[in-house]
């Protein structure tokens, strides 16, 4: 089952883009660019961006993966549409 959480930072390094994300705990959890499910979508990607996403592993550790991005429509985030005070 999918998480719940939000873009905290966002990072371009020389080989490779990535940043973090917030759980529905407040943890912080890496991911890398080539882990949200539409790639394409890193230019557009803001901090405090809605997203769900699983738990992997990389040769570092713990990570996000499967990362997809809350559309919004209308001025509001759509999936399930869940207030940023639910975290």
């Amino acid at each position: 089952m999918p998480s719940f959480g939000l873009i905290y930072a966002k990072a371009q390094m020389l080989k490779e883009d990535s940043g973090f994300l917030l759980d529905n705990i407040g943890k912080k959890i890496f991911f890398r660019r080539s882990s949200l499910s539409n790639p394409e979508e890193w230019n557009q990607l803001k901090l405090g961006n809605r997203v769900t996403f699983s738990m992997g592993r990389d040769e570092r550790g713990s990570c996000a993966v499967e990362i997809s991005v809350f559309q919004e429509e209308n001025g509001l985030q759509s999936h399930t549409d869940v207030s940023p005070n639910a975290f």
